[in-house]
């Protein structure tokens, strides 16, 4: 992956990051796995993506591991291929795009978020691949 492309994304983050602490929201976990997703994919040499496309959807659960376990099962249902999971990340892709699929628990009873982020070349194939794998997320079952 072209540097200019991981300091434009890790400065978009950042930005993310500061803002949403601003509002009150802790991002350390979604910090940790989207930091670990770029550091895995500066090392994926096939990789000449150009666009990365990530959103949050509310998991009908308050188990950040059951949320993993429905992450691992989305990627499944989605048709991903040479799927990878681990504990904090499920990875696999498309024909043209890089998916990875991370929960956040929030605690206190809340619902934990499932968060997408997907690479790819083209920026619509990003975005329409990040909106139907979080439309899968959201109505998975518990």
């Amino acid at each position: 992956m072209p540097d200019w492309i991981v300091s434009k994304t890790v400065a978009r983050l950042s930005l993310v990051v500061r803002l949403k602490q601003q509002q009150g929201i802790a991002m350390k976990p979604l910090t940790i796995a989207v930091g670990v997703s770029l550091f895995m994919l500066s090392f994926a040499g096939a990789v000449e993506a150009a666009f990365l496309q990530w959103g949050r959807a509310l998991v009908p659960t308050t188990s950040e591991p059951r949320c993993m376990q429905i992450a691992a099962d989305v990627a499944r249902r989605s048709g991903l291929q040479n799927i990878h999971a681990g504990s904090v990340e499920v990875t696999g892709n498309t024909i043209d795009a890089f998916v990875v699929l991370t929960c956040v628990g929030r605690g206190a009873g809340n619902q934990s978020f499932g968060i997408v982020m997907v690479v790819a070349d083209a920026n619509d194939v990003a975005i329409s691949t990040r909106d139907r794998i979080k439309s899968i997320f959201q109505t998975s079952g518990p």
